[in-house]
Order: structure tokens, then C-alpha cells, then sequence
């Protein structure tokens, strides 16, 4: 139970009150010489003379019997007459937007009300709650609204704070504080701040397909407006346990860490949701006799203050990061991060309703998980959690594989894309070089031996710690990088380069032996034809002379020069043909 609420049940509120049932039984306050002497003036309905008719009331047609204390610094301005007019005011919006689910007393001025600090009551002494109990007169009401007047220092303008306190459920509700700019606007600002007083009780009627059912005090009175609904969808409530003595007193719990958040209104019976860090909170295995009461809860405006530290050492959890998330939602943000003695603060108004929070060792591996209402207590709030030491090294060593397999794929991905430019560009020594580089690269299979081992050691060490190792966390870090591994690592890729490379290759080979045999065939081809041309010149040649033989007076015909064709090469001048030999003389005999 929180310290702050154990002092409130136990210490500031001495005197007993009846349980939720038994409130609408009470009679007005009397004196010894019987009822009181004056009436102050009220808001909504009378409360009965007897109570008869109130105790006859079903819980949920029951209104709430509130007194109202408002005390005025003198530093906010206002006297005895402004503030009359104030609280009149108040009271005409009141009656308008609220109506019925009210029945407000406003008490006189009083000075003790004045001078209690209605921000430091968690860590009251005896001697202040004993002040604070003659302050407040509960008597006969459900609800006591303590508010004070002020003016900021060196500002203007105003602002209210306060806090209820529920004499049914004995809980002293968070610190409110709400600023208004101008004086005329305080009767409107003032109903705003009541509405963030008020807190709404109930009874924890049982659980319907895993819902929790409350039957909410005054649920079932027709308010003036829908501002002034008792319960409505989004309204949170802190379970209580109220447990009987053998002396015949009631000490009143809070259940810790839970809260219920109403989905639906059915008439009288509201279905909320269990959002709880425990496993069974509203558990009915209990040793003494005991009633689940709840009470609504809003946020408060006072900073959240805890403590983190270890279940066995009691050692400071440091640099543990806090996130949060909002109730209804699923995004999450960062709030900070823990210092060296485990503390953090988390400011007034970091959030504007229920958050679920979430401590976490590494940046990754959830150690403690709980919801909370922003100002809800001003205290430190001392949080025990098992911070996996274990689990937090193996989840180290999964994301140092994680982060070689990243920059591996990095890798890859760059030569891949060379191998595409050299193929497109038939480049086939640079495409072999790039393969060349990408064999040198580690093979996928190291990773995946990695992975696997290191998974099956943590299954070992767990099997003989019993320590959570292999949490959920765990293995889904585990799961996504054996799926990053078995989809980026793929060879396929790069065995379609290896084949585009040797098609590449033979089809370069048999291009150039498609060349080469065709620069043969048309060498061969001239040489042919030069031959032939060579051999026709000469048979003509050896005919022109034995013709020039035969007949010497016919002169040697001429050789008429061929003009070279384009496609041969032209044949060398022919040597001039010898002449033939003369005849000789025939000799004159003597």
C-alpha cells in the first residue's frame, strides 16, 4: 500500500465512518441540545431530516453530501463580501451544469482551513492531522472539498488549489491547482476545479466476461447537463479493499498498481478494464473478511516522484530508461532515464490521464511494467524490480551479431550494385573483380551457426538458473535477425552474376574465333585470286611469245595495263618480255 494513503488511513483520520452502505444512514449534525442552530447555505437538494428516505435509496440514487471550504489569502484580494458573491456565483453554475448529483454545504471562513498545507498532508505529524481533522468537519458528509485562494508571487491574476477528502473510502484525493487570469472569471474557473475535486465512489459488484463491474454512487441521478455526469466512458477508478477487524474497525487498501477504466454504461452497472501490475488484484482469496470498494482518481498536480531498486541487493537501479504509454493507445515515448541513486522525477503534467509505465534494462528488455496517475501522490514511491543482468548480456550479444549482419548486408548491397553497373557495361574483368571482393566477404553461414549457439547456450543457463534468459524480448531480437539473416544474406544474387560472368565469357571467346576465322577466309581469298591473276598473266605472257616466235616481222603485241579492282590488290608491272633472238646472217662463201 502507498505510504501516503497508509498515513490517511491510519493516521490523519482517526474516527470511524461507516462503509459506503451505511453513509446514506447518517442525521444531520446536532449539538448536545439538538440539531444545529443554523443551516449554512447549500447547493442541489436538502439531505433529509432522518435519512430515512436517503438510506432507503438504492447506492446509485444516492447524491453526494459535500462541505465546502474555501479560504482566501489575503494576497488574493478578495474579503468577506467577494467572496460571498463568489461562492454565490458558483453555486448558480453549479446548479446549472451539475445540478442534482450535488448536495453542497458551504461552511464559513475559517482560519484553520486557511492555514493547512494542503501539499505537504501526505507527510503530515500527529500533531498536523490532529489540525486537520478539527479543520475539516466531516460529520455527516460523503465529501470534504478544502480549497485555498491565492495570487501567484509577482503575477497577476489567481489560482485555486486543493483536495477531497472521502469520508466513505478515508482516501485524501491528489492535489489540484488551477489558474484563472481575471477576477470575473473565477466562478467558472472555480466549477472547472470542483469538477477536478470531485472523485466518484462505488462497489465492486463481480466480474462479467472479464470485465469488472462497479455500481457507481449516483450513477443513476439525471445530472443538469452532461458536464455534470457522475461516471462516464474514460472515467478511472482505484480499487480499494476494505477489510473488517476482529476490534471491529475497517482499515481501508489500496489495491497497488491497479486501476479500472470504465468502457461502458449500462444503466446502474458500469463493465470497466483491469489494467493492473499484478496478476489478480481484485483477488478473492483472502484471510480476513473484507469488501472491494473503488474510487475515482484523476490527475493531480504535484510532480512523480520514484525510486527504482533491485529485489535482492536493494542496489540503486541506474541508467535504466522509463518509457510510457497512454491509456487507451499503443505508442509509447521516452521520460527519462534513471540517476545514480535510481530516481526519477516526472514533471506535473507529463501526461493527462492513466499511463502504463514501462522500465527498461539495455534500451530493449522490459524489467518492470506498471500504470500510474500522474500526480497521484506527492511522495517517493520506492519500486522493487529483477533487473535480468542475465538476459540483458545475451540480448548485448544478439544485437552485436545484429549490427555485423547490418553492416554485411551493407556491404553486399555496394558490390552487388558494382556487379550490375559491370554486367550492363560487359565488363568482365571488373565483374570478376567484384565477385573476387564479394568471396572474400564472411560466409552467411557464420552468422547463422552464431545465432544459433549463442541461442542454445541461453537455453542451457536458463534450464540450470531457472533465471529469465530467454524472455519474450529475447526471442523475438532472436527471431528477427535469423529472418534478416535468411533474407539478405541470400547467395542467389550472386550466383546469377558467377553464370552471367562465364556466359559472358564463351560467348566473348567464340566471337572472337568467329573473327579471327573470318579474317583467315578472306586473307586465303586474296591470295587466291592474286595467284590466279598471276597465273592467267603469265600464260598470256608465254602465248605472246610463242606467237612473236612464229612470225618476228608482227611486232610483239603490246601488253594493254588491267586497271586494279578495288576489292584485289594490283599485280606488280610484268618485266618486259626479252626479245626475241635475231636471226644470224647467212655467211657469203669465198
Amino acid at each position: 500500500m502507498n505510504r501516503s494513503h497508509a498515513l490517511a488511513a491510519s493516521v490523519w483520520i482517526a474516527f470511524t465512518v461507516p462503509l459506503l452502505a451505511e453513509e446514506s444512514s447518517r442525521t444531520t449534525p446536532t449539538t448536545k441540545s439538538g440539531p444545529a442552530k443554523s443551516s449554512p447555505a447549500r447547493s442541489g437538494p436538502e439531505p433529509s431530516e432522518s435519512g430515512e428516505s436517503t438510506a432507503a435509496e438504492p447506492i446509485e440514487r444516492q447524491p453526494y453530501r459535500v462541505i465546502f471550504h474555501l479560504a482566501c489569502h489575503p494576497s488574493s484580494r478578495i474579503d468577506t463580501a467577494r467572496r460571498a458573491d463568489l461562492l454565490r456565483e458558483w453555486q448558480v453554475m453549479a446548479r446549472r451544469f451539475v445540478g442534482r448529483p450535488w448536495s453542497v454545504t458551504i461552511a464559513p471562513p475559517s482560519g484553520r482551513v486557511l492555514d493547512l498545507d494542503l501539499e505537504g498532508l501526505e507527510k503530515a505529524t500527529p500533531a498536523q492531522a490532529s489540525a486537520f481533522e478539527k479543520a475539516v468537519d466531516a460529520g455527516s458528509y460523503d465529501k470534504v472539498w478544502v480549497v485555498h485562494a491565492d495570487r501567484p508571487r509577482g503575477e497577476a491574476g489567481l489560482f485555486f488549489s486543493g483536495r477531497e477528502y472521502d469520508t466513505a473510502t478515508r482516501r485524501l484525493g491528489p492535489y489540484q491547482r488551477r489558474s484563472v487570469e481575471v477576477l470575473a472569471d473565477a466562478p467558472r474557473a472555480l466549477l472547472s476545479f470542483t469538477l477536478d475535486l470531485f472523485s466518484p465512489t462505488a462497489l465492486i459488484e463481480g466480474k462479467d466476461a472479464g470485465k469488472v463491474l462497479l455500481k457507481v454512487r449516483g450513477s443513476a441521478i439525471e445530472p443538469a447537463s452532461p458536464i455534470g455526469r457522475v461516471v462516464s466512458e474514460g472515467t478511472i477508478f482505484q480499487p480499494l479493499r476494505l477489510i473488517s477487524t476482529k476490534t471491529g474497525t475497517v482499515v481501508v487498501k489500496i489495491i497497488p498498481w491497479s486501476y479500472l477504466r470504465v468502457e461502458s454504461v449500462d444503466g446502474a452497472l458500469c463493465r470497466c478494464a483491469s489494467i493492473s501490475g499484478l496478476n489478480d488484484p481484485l483477488s478473492q482469496s483472502y484471510i480476513q473478511p473484507n469488501t472491494l470498494a473503488a474510487v475515482g482518481i484523476k490527475p493531480g498536480n504535484v510532480p512523480l516522484r520514484l525510486r527504482f531498486v533491485t529485489f535482492k541487493e536493494k542496489l540503486p537501479g541506474a541508467g535504466f530508461t522509463l518509457i510510457g504509454r497512454m491509456v487507451p493507445g499503443t505508442a509509447t515515448r521516452e521520460l527519462g532515464m534513471t540517476d545514480r541513486s535510481g530516481r526519477i522525477v516526472l514533471p506535473a503534467g507529463f501526461a493527462d490521464g492513466l499511463v502504463v509505465i514501462r522500465l527498461l534494462a539495455g534500451n530493449l528488455e522490459p524489467v518492470r511494467e506498471f500504470p500510474v496517475m500522474p500526480g497521484e501522490s506527492a511522495e517517493e514511491r520506492t519500486i522493487p524490480f529483477d533487473p535480468h543482468h542475465q538476459c540483458v548480456a545475451v540480448e548485448a550479444e544478439v544485437d552485436s551479431i545484429r549490427d555485423e549482419v547490418v553492416d554485411l548486408i551493407a556491404l553486399r548491397a555496394r558490390l552487388e550494385a558494382r556487379m550490375k553497373a559491370r554486367l550492363e557495361g560487359e565488363d568482365w574483368d571488373g565483374l570478376e573483380e567484384a565477385i573476387r571482393e564479394f568471396d572474400l566477404l564472411a560466409p552467411r553461414d557464420q552468422y547463422a551457426k552464431r545465432l544459433s549457439e549463442l541461442k542454445e547456450r541461453a537455453a542451457h543457463e536458463q534450464a540450470e538458473t531457472r533465471a529469465p534468459i530467454l524472455t519474450r524480448t529475447a526471442q523475438m531480437q532472436f527471431n528477427d535477425v535469423q529472418a534478416m539473416i535468411d533474407r539478405y544474406l541470400d547467395d542467389e544474387t550472386v550466383r546469377a552474376y558467377r553464370k552471367a560472368l562465364q556466359d559472358g565469357r564463351a560467348e566473348k571467346d567464340a566471337k572472337a574465333k568467329a573473327q579471327v576465322a573470318a579474317a583467315a577466309a578472306r586473307a586465303e581469298a586474296l591470295r587466291k585470286a592474286a595467284l590466279r591473276e598471276a597465273t592467267e598473266k603469265a600464260a598470256a605472257d608465254k602465248k605472246a611469245a610463242e606467237k612473236a616466235q612464229g612470225n618476228p616481222s608482227a611486232p610483239a603485241p603490246t601488253a594493254t595495263p588491267k586497271a586494279p579492282t578495288p576489292s584485289s590488290p594490283s599485280p606488280a608491272p610484268a618485266a618486259p618480255s626479252p626479245a626475241p633472238p635475231k636471226p644470224a646472217d647467212p655467211g657469203i662463201p669465198f
